[in-house]
Parts: structure tokens; sequence; C-alpha cells
């Protein structure tokens, strides 16, 4: 009986380790980036799951550095698995785990979640994924070392910086490396949405983190990583990239609409005497058409959406090394011109923007005024929380109210909101799970408004646009709990919900989205923005007009309900 058994076993567990060592030569050893591939996703599962790990308990940049050195001469298949085997048994294993795992509940979001690669056999041998699924069954109460949240502010503390303004080393921007990448695994609520393939982004970054020859080439490898998350909130920035993409601007700013480029406004304080006609298309610049600049540079543009890139990453997109470009345009006469335009250095245009500010009698600084007598306007990215009371009072009888919150606004929502809706929740948060790494639980907002009776009665429009971002989006979101309200505009930022910092290694820093949000029956807002009814897109119309198509809309809205 015994002998028979054992002939089983064999026969069915032979193939599989025929199987597994074909995998390895084709993983491994056809690959030698695939090595780090692993290391990262080991070492990062590692530090959120493991429970002396996430307390703080071992200093786990070190441990990296210190395997690093043993996993860059194997080669294959059994010595990587080697390196895993006694590095996991050198760790304190003496934890408990789960026996019965119990059933995910409805208030746990799993589309983040996957934690398949651990039996990967292509990549592990038996015993180090029974390690791996060990550590996914361990008990993970108390406190954690690496992620802390606080009033739904999520925050990574702890996470050391080892040198500034050089070049790191190999070891160094690996870890940069692994440390964002893992955090986005672990901890980005909309990694399912805005992360096309993170996986395979891995993959595509590990040549060019290791290859970099300089800080060029290393702040490039960044700037690409940040800006494949598709997130607004998410910046890189640095005085070597600024040089490299150019500190040179043109003396007007290049609204986009589709793939035309349109002469905007000019910078009122350049002293500039040869100018290109306002609201011209641009053809090409220095050549290059619209397409051919945003497609060359479209990995390194951070945004949510479309238009997102586009405001965010002007810099990158317009900026050049050289005082003069040659612009070929078409004015409103239609008739094609080639004209060669000065740029100017951005250190002089902020000494000039400096005296500029100062010679202004009044800022446009106003934060409402009394269009007609039947219609108010507040701009909220002017507005104070201490002249609210007063502007409420002034306001509360007049039948129509127009908030624009084109602009970032001041904090001001949650008064302001006491004043204009009931009591309510406006949204659902999606809030990343600190002892259950890669998955979220729904959380609500918090309440917003009050339960006066006596708030205002008249009709609301609210104007939003590209440039309505984070605390203007959810701002947005409680005032459209009142059922009455009109919003009327464009696509929206798609970058709603606290911002999370991060802290690399070399001493740079960026950001993510730190939860996601919601509008309350969990339809999405990142990327995709705002619930608008009243959809008014930018025109080269409104643009070489200077009309604000939008404001007009909502008068016209307005006058047509009071006719």
């Amino acid at each position: 009986m015994k002998i028979k058994l054992f002939k089983y076993l064999i026969l069915v567990f032979l193939p599989i380790l025929f199987t597994n060592n074909v995998r390895s030569q084709t993983s491994y050893e056809n690959n030698d980036y695939l090595k780090y591939y692993s290391l990262c996703k080991v070492w990062g599962y590692l530090k959120y799951n493991h429970p002396v790990v996430k307390k703080g308990g071992i200093d786990w940049d070190s441990e990296l550095f210190r395997i690093l050195k043993q996993i860059e001469s194997a080669k294959t298949y059994n010595e990587i698995n080697i390196i895993y085997k006694n590095w996991f048994e050198s760790l304190d294993n003496k934890f408990s785990v789960i026996k019965n795992q119990p059933k995910e509940s409805n208030n746990i979001f799993l589309r983040n979640y996957d934690i398949s690669w651990i039996n990967d056999s292509s990549f592990f041998t038996v015993n180090s994924s029974l390690y791996l699924n060990k550590v996914a069954k361990a008990k993970l109460k108390g406190k954690t070392h690496y992620i802390k949240q606080s009033h739904f502010i999520t925050y990574f503390p702890n996470e050391r910086v080892y040198t500034k303004d050089e070049f790191p080393d190999l070891h160094i921007r690996l870890l940069a490396l692994f440390r964002y990448w893992n955090i986005v695994e672990y901890y980005y609520a909309y990694k399912y949405e805005s992360v096309e393939n993170w996986d395979g982004l891995l993959i595509n970054l590990l040549p060019k983190f290791i290859h970099a020859k300089n800080i060029i080439d290393y702040h490039l490898a960044i700037k690409e990583m940040i800006s494949s998350i598709n997130d607004s909130h998410a910046y890189f920035q640095s005085s070597d990239l600024n040089n490299y993409f150019g500190r040179y601007r043109l003396p007007f700013s290049i609204q986009v609409i589709d793939s035309s480029m349109i002469v905007g406004n000019y910078l009122p304080y350049v002293p500039i005497t040869d100018t290109i006609p306002f609201g011209s298309t641009i053809n090409s610049i220095n050549g290059r058409t619209f397409n051919e600049l945003y497609n060359s540079k479209k990995h390194l543009l951070s945004g949510s959406n479309f238009y997102g890139k586009l405001i965010y990453n002007g810099d990158i997109l317009f900026f050049d090394s050289t005082n003069v470009s040659e612009i070929s345009y078409t004015p409103s006469n239609g008739k094609k011109e080639l004209k060669t335009t000065s740029r100017f250095h951005v250190d002089s245009l902020n000494l000039w923007y400096e005296k500029y500010k100062k010679t202004q009698q009044e800022l446009n600084n106003q934060s409402h005024r009394i269009i007609h007598d039947s219609i108010a306007y507040i701009d909220m990215g002017n507005l104070k929380v201490t002249e609210i009371k007063e502007i409420m009072k002034e306001i509360f009888e007049i039948k129509n109210l127009i908030i624009d919150l084109r602009k970032y606004p001041n904090g001001t929502i949650k008064e302001l909101s006491k004043y204009l809706v009931e009591k309510g929740t406006p949204a659902q948060f999606l809030m990343p799970s600190i002892n259950n790494p890669g998955k979220f639980v729904w959380s609500d907002s918090g309440v917003f408004g009050s339960n006066k009776k006596n708030i205002y009665k008249g009709k609301i429009v609210v104007l939003v646009g590209h440039l309505t971002k984070s605390q203007g989006e959810f701002s947005t979101m409680i005032l459209q709990m009142r059922k009455d309200v009109t919003v009327v505009g464009n696509q929206t930022a798609g970058a709603d919900g606290a911002i999370a910092k991060i802290h690399f290694p070399s001493g740079e820093k960026s950001n993510i989205t730190g939860y996601g949000v919601y509008y309350p029956d969990k339809t999405p807002t990142q990327r995709i923005g705002l619930k608008i009814d009243v959809p008014v897109n930018p025109s080269i119309f409104s643009i070489s007009s200077n009309e604000d198509e939008i404001l007009n809309e909502a008068l016209k809205i307005i006058y047509s309900k009071n006719e």
C-alpha cells in the first residue's frame, strides 16, 4: 500500500517539479530584470504584511540592501529561491496565523487586491510559496510603522532619506522604485481604474532605474513612474528636470482645443513689442505640431485625464532651452504665417510679476458681487470663512446664486454648506485598510450642511471646469446634495481626495490621492470628473473672443427659468 502511494505521489508531483524547472528557465534565466521584479514584490509584501516587519521591528531598507548584494550575482531559479529561503528563515517568524479566514464583508473593496503571484511556480519554489502564504494568514492587529491614518488622511511615516542633491547609487535607486511601487500596489485606491498594468510597468521601469547614468536619467525614470498612475495629485519636479526641459516660456498661454493650439492671454507684465494675434491657431512650434509634442512626452505627463495632463505640464510641453521659437500660425484671416517669437526666462518673468503686483491698485480678489437684483455671485477661489456669515445675510433673499468653483477654494465649504444644503452625506470614501494591505474599506465621508429649515431657498448654479480639482470637486459634490442645483461647465480634474505625501530615499517628494471619493451611489469621480448637468466645452470662439461661455450659460439658464 505504501509503495503504491509513493508511486502515485511520484506520478503526481514529478511533472509539477519538471514544469517548475521549465518555467524557471523562461523567467529568471532569460530575463535578468525578473529577479529584481520578484524581489520588489516580495520585499513590499513582507514590509506591509509580516507582523514584525510592519511594526518596524526590522530595518527593512537595510534588509533590502543586504539581499540586493546577494541577488545581483544570482542567475538561476534555484539560486534565487535559496536566497529567499535563507532570508525568510532569518526573520522573526513567531507570529500567530488565522486558521479559518472569515468571509469578506460587503464593506470591503477587493478590486485592487491580488496576491495570487505568491503561488507562481515560475518564480517561487513550493517552500517559498508556503512561507508567503503563511504571512498572508498572519494576524495583523496593532500599530503599523510605515503607514498611518488620521481623520481620513493617509500618510507614510518613517521612510528614511539617505542622500540629497547628488546622483544616488544603484541600491538607493532601486529602493526608490520599490518603495513607490509598493505604496501604489497596496494603498492607492484608484489603482484598479487609473493604472493600466502596474506589474508590467514595474518590468518596464526596472531597466531605466538600473541603467540610469546620471541624475537626469534617474529623475526621468521617477517622472515616468509617477505619471503612470494618472493622478493630478501626483507630481514630480526637480531643478535638474526643469533645466532639462528648458526654462524659457512663450509670453502667452497656449489653450488646446482637441489637437489645436490657440494663442491665449498674453502675460500683462512682459515687455513685448511683436506679437502673434490673440486667438490665432498655432500650427507648429519649431516645426512640431501639437500631436508630435504631446506624443513625444505623454509618458512624462502627470494628470488624471487629458486636460489635466495639459494644465499641469505646460512646462514640459511648451517650455524650451532657447530664447526664441519659430511659430507657424493662422490668424483669423485664414492666411498661414511664420514668425520668430521671443521667449522669456522664468526667473525674469517672476521678477516682472512681483513688480507688476506692486503696481496694481487692486488685484482680482473680490469674493462676491451682485450681478443683477435677482442674481448673486460667489467666487470660491477668493471666499474666506470669515466672510460667509455677512455675505449670506446680504444675498439670502436674492432668488438666484452662482457659485464659481473654477478656482481652488480656501476650505470654506463646510461653513458655507450650513447656509445652502440640508444635512447629509455627499460621498462615499474608499479608505486603505491598514491591517489588510491591498484591501479597501467603504466609509461615509462625514456629514455636511445644516438641520435648519431656513437654508437658502433660491436656485443655485455651480460653475466647474478643468481647474476644478480635489477640494473644488468635493465642494461641488456637497452642493449637489441639493436636488435643484445645476452644475455647468466642462470635465473637472478627476483628482478627488486628500493627498498622501511620499518621500523618496534620495530626497525627492511626491503625492498620490490618499483615498477614493465616490458619489453616494458609488459612481466614481477619479479621472472621469464630476457629474455635469449642462456641459459647456471650451471652444476656439470663446478663447478668441475672450468670452466666459460657462458663466454666460449659467446666466442664460437663470434667465430662462425666471421667464
